[in-house]
C-alpha cells in the first residue's frame, strides 16, 4: 500500500504501509515516520543505571506509551529503531476516559482525579459564559463552587489513612509523574528536558522528593493498567495470580475472595469458632466454615440468627484486615493472565434466552431470574420494621436497604440479617425449580463451549 500523493512525513504519521515514500525517512512499526538522520546510535532508555523503579519490560512499555501519546517524534531518539518495533507490537493505547477510570480505582492514583479532570477540561471545546448579575445564575455559580470545595475535601480525605510521612498526603501522583521518576532515577536529564518543560520538571521533582520511598514504580502502574484493560475483555474468565511469598498460583474472579482467603496462610488474622464451649481458632473463614460443618454438623443454611450473624461479621472483619495485605502478596505485578477455559457462567449459556410463557428475550442470567419472579408474582418484604417496601428479587432489596435506609447488608442487625438470609435461600430454591419451566436448556450446545 502506498502512502499517497501527499507525503506522510509532513504529518509525522504515515498510513498502514511499512515503508515511507521518501528514501531519507524510515517508517517504524505502528505508523511513525522519522528522518534517518535523527536515529540515535545510543538510545536514551537503557538498563545500565540501577533504579528503585526497576528496569523492566513493563516499565519501558509504559514509558513508550507515554512518549508515543505526548511527543511521538521523539520515539526513535528515546528508544532506537529496533526497540520501537518490539514495543509497538505489544503497545496498548489507553483511551483518556479509560485512564481516568483507572485513576479512581488505583490505590496510588486516586488522589489525582481532580487534577486530571481539570487538565482534560482544558482541552475540550467549551463556550465561555459571559458574566451575569442574574440571581439564578449567581445561585447556580455558588452551588458549583460548593460542589468543587466538597470534591477537593473528599479527595484529600482519601489519603487520611495512607501514612504520616510529612506532606505525602497532599501529593497527587499521576502516570506523568511516574514516567518523570523513571528518567529522574536514571539521571537522564536530556530525556527529561525533551519530555517536560522547566516548570513541570521542577514541580514533578518536588513531588518525587516528597514521596520518597512511597513513590509507585512505573512497572506497578503499567501492570495495573494492563490488568484493568484485559479484565474488560475477559469478564467471564477466571483470573490467575501468583503469591509473591510462596509462589503458588490461584484462580479467582470478582473481588478476589480466594486471594484474600490465602493471605490468612501468611498473616495472623485469627478466626475463632463462635460455638459456645469450642476454643478452636483458624487462620481463614473457609477453614472455620469447614470446622462448623464437620465438627458441629452445622451447615450455613441451618445456622441460627446469632450464629449466622457471628459468621458474617467475622468474615467481614477478616476480609477488611486481609485487604491491607493485598499489595504485599498479590500486587498488580503478580497477575499472570486468564484461564484458557471459560469457567464462569458456562451453565448459564445453556439456557434458552426466550421465555416459553410470554416470548420475551432475556439475555442475562440475572434478568431471566427476575423475569421468572415477575411471572410467579414473588414478593419479599423489607426487613426494616415499619417499611412496607416489597420486591421479588433479594438483590433489589439490598439496593433498597442502601438507598432508603443507608445500610448495606453487612450493617444489618442480627434479626434483620437472618431474615434477609431466609429470603435469599427461599428465592434460590424457587428459582432452581421454576427457571427450567420458563427458560429451558437449549438443544444445541454453543460452539465456543465444545471441548476440542
Amino acid at each position: 500500500m502506498a502512502c499517497g500523493s501527499e507525503c506522510c512525513w509532513q504529518y509525522e504519521f504515515c498510513c498502514d504501509s511499512r515503508t515511507c515514500c521518501r528514501s531519507d525517512y524510515v517508517c517504524i512499526n505502528g505508523g511513525l515516520c522519522q528522518a534517518r538522520s535523527v536515529i540515535p546510535t545510543n538510545p536514551m532508555v537503557c538498563a545500565t543505571t540501577p533504579s528503585g523503579s526497576g528496569h523492566s519490560a513493563e516499565a519501558e512499555a509504559l514509558v513508550y506509551n507515554f512518549v508515543k501519546r505526548k511527543k511521538p517524534g521523539l520515539l526513535l531518539e528515546m528508544f532506537g529503531k529496533e526497540r520501537c518495533r518490539e514495543l509497538e507490537k505489544r503497545d496498548v493505547s489507553l483511551m483518556p476516559s479509560f485512564l481516568l477510570t483507572l485513576m479512581v480505582k488505583h490505590l496510588y492514583d486516586r488522589n489525582s482525579l481532580l487534577s486530571m479532570l481539570e487538565e482534560a477540561r482544558k482541552h475540550l471545546p467549551m463556550a465561555k459564559k459571559a458574566p451575569s448579575d442574574s440571581p439564578s445564575e449567581k445561585k447556580s455559580s455558588n452551588i458549583e463552587e460548593k460542589k468543587t470545595d466538597k470534591a477537593i475535601k473528599t479527595s484529600s480525605a482519601l489519603h487520611k489513612n495512607s501514612g504520616t510521612f510529612p506532606g505525602r498526603n497532599k501529593v497527587k501522583i499521576s502516570p506523568e509523574v511516574a514516567v518523570f521518576n523513571y528518567f529522574h532515577e536514571r539521571q537522564q536529564e536530556e530525556a527529561l528536558a525533551l519530555l517536560f518543560d522547566e516548570k513541570t520538571r521542577t514541580d514533578y521533582g518536588k513531588k518525587v522528593e516528597t514521596m520518597g520511598i512511597w513513590m509507585p514504580s512505573v512497572r506497578r502502574m503499567y501492570a495495573h493498567y494492563r490488568y484493568c484493560g484485559l479484565k474488560k475483555e475477559n469478564r467471564l474468565t477466571l483470573e490467575i495470580w501468583k503469591c509473591e511469598l510462596c509462589k503458588k498460583d490461584f484462580k479467582t474472579h470478582g473481588r478476589g475472595r480466594f486471594l484474600l482467603s490465602h493471605i490468612g496462610c501468611h498473616e495472623d488474622i485469627p478466626c475463632p469458632c463462635f460455638i459456645e464451649g469450642c476454643d478452636a481458632v483458624f487462620r481463614r473463614p473457609d477453614s472455620l466454615t469447614s470446622h462448623l460443618r464437620e465438627k458441629h454438623v452445622l451447615h450455613v443454611a441451618s445456622l441460627t440468627s446469632r450464629q449466622y450473624h457471628g459468621l458474617h461479621q467475622l468474615t467481614r472483619e477478616y476480609n477488611g484486615k486481609a485487604k491491607a495485605f493485598r499489595d504485599k502478596y498479590f500486587p498488580p505485578e503478580s497477575f499472570i493472565g486468564f484461564s484458557d477455559c471459560k469457567t464462569r457462567g458456562v451453565a448459564r449459556d445453556f439456557e434458552d434466552p426466550k421465555c416459553r410463557e410470554c416470548g420475551k428475550l432475556m439475555k442475562s442470567y440475572t434478568c431471566r431470574r427476575r423475569h421468572v419472579a415477575e411471572h410467579l408474582k414473588l414478593s419479599y418484604k423489607c426487613v426494616f420494621e415499619g417499611c412496607d417496601h416489597q420486591h421479588g428479587d433479594p438483590s433489589r432489596l439490598s439496593d433498597h436497604y442502601n438507598h432508603k435506609h443507608s445500610a448495606k447488608v453487612g450493617d444489618l442487625s442480627e434479626e434483620q440479617l437472618f431474615k434477609h438470609k431466609r429470603i435469599k435461600l427461599d428465592f434460590g430454591k424457587i428459582m432452581t425449580k421454576e427457571v427450567p419451566n420458563y427458560f429451558p436448556y437449549k438443544n444445541d450446545v454453543p460452539e465456543d463451549l465444545l471441548l476440542p
